[in-house]
């Protein structure tokens, strides 16, 4: 009997441990994916700032965090103005496996969601709608997406996660 209760318990764990199975976050895959969405996403990138201290994590629990954005509409050009807007992050939870928040001292690339209700930028566990300190091939390759009304296989691999060996 404790051989299989020991049996069951490493089951549970195991499949605890690899029920969340995510791709590498790819920002040229998720312009894809939002891209071909019905509802209506800018792309910004600036910095965000939270309106109130980040509330700590609690396992599966979504959260909702107001902060303003000070940035551009993606792509930047000479004549982009700068703009303040109020956006509400929300955490998306997958089970207990719950997305956090971004950086807010740094730079970032960011699909907001437009809703009636404002600017959302959700965060999924896999995240994928935002990406910090953007290198400037990643910036080019998202504005070479938006003229090309997507981004091909050459931009996703371009943009692909290659661990060093």
């Amino acid at each position: 009997m404790k051989t299989l209760c020991t049996g069951l318990l490493l089951s549970v764990i195991a499949t605890q441990s690899v029920a969340l199975s995510c791709m590498p976050s790819n920002f040229a895959r998720t312009f894809n994916t939002i891209n071909d969405a019905p509802e209506i996403y800018h792309i910004a990138i600036g910095t965000l700032k939270a309106e109130k201290p980040i509330p700590k994590y609690q396992q599966g629990k979504e959260q909702h965090v107001k902060t303003t954005l000070t940035g551009q509409y993606f792509p930047v050009s000479s004549t982009s103005k700068t703009h303040q807007l109020n956006v509400t992050i929300d955490t998306v939870c997958f089970g207990p496996w719950c997305g956090g928040f971004p950086k807010t001292n740094a730079e970032m690339l960011v699909f907001l969601k437009q809703t009636d209700t404002g600017y959302r930028l959700l965060s999924t566990p896999c995240d994928g709608n935002f990406l910090v300190s953007p290198s400037a091939k990643a910036k080019k390759i998202i504005t070479q997406c938006i003229q090309n009304k997507g981004c091909s296989k050459v931009h996703i691999n371009a943009l692909e996660f290659h661990p060093i060996r």
